[in-house]
């Protein structure tokens, strides 16, 4: 099965590195080996947060992936909670997407958003949305990441 490695960083800003196996990858362009059918494919995203609002108690990495053509596919969706109650998480959290496919070469993209959980509220948020949903000073986050992923 291959992985796409995308990064997010919220408190504590971490880089972004692709990564497929077993196929190399080329920059944000992914490339694997997969005849017609269903390509069930690993977004591998390193996550690291620290310094959260006391009442966030979990994350959740969502991703999305769409063909590119004028196809009426259904997009490929799934997320991954974790749980941050203690104040953070350091980590990989592997998303899983099963991709319809008709026939080599097609491309799809993805995009992965990171958002939040407020325990005391009961509301799910993307950073940025809401007080408790801030970064803090001098951080530089990455919320949210995407590339195309190539059928081979």
């Amino acid at each position: 099965m291959p992985y796409h490695r995308v990064a997010f960083a919220l408190i504590v800003a971490i880089c972004t590195a692709a990564h497929v196996s077993p196929l190399a990858a080329q920059g944000q362009r992914m490339h694997y080996q997969q005849g017609s059918g269903e390509a069930d494919v690993t977004i591998r995203v390193p996550l690291e947060l620290a310094n959260l609002d006391a009442a966030v108690s979990q994350a959740q990495v969502y991703c999305v992936g769409t063909f590119l053509n004028d196809d009426a596919r259904v997009q490929a969706k799934n997320q991954v909670n974790v749980d941050v109650s203690k104040g953070g998480y350091k980590g990989d959290v592997d998303v899983k997407l099963a991709l319809s496919v008709a026939a080599p070469g097609e491309k799809w993209d993805y995009a992965c958003k990171l958002s939040l959980y407020n325990g005391t509220t009961k509301e799910w948020s993307y950073v940025g949305s809401f007080p408790w949903s801030q970064p803090k000073s001098g951080t530089t986050p990455a919320a949210s990441n995407s590339g195309t992923i190539t059928v081979q």
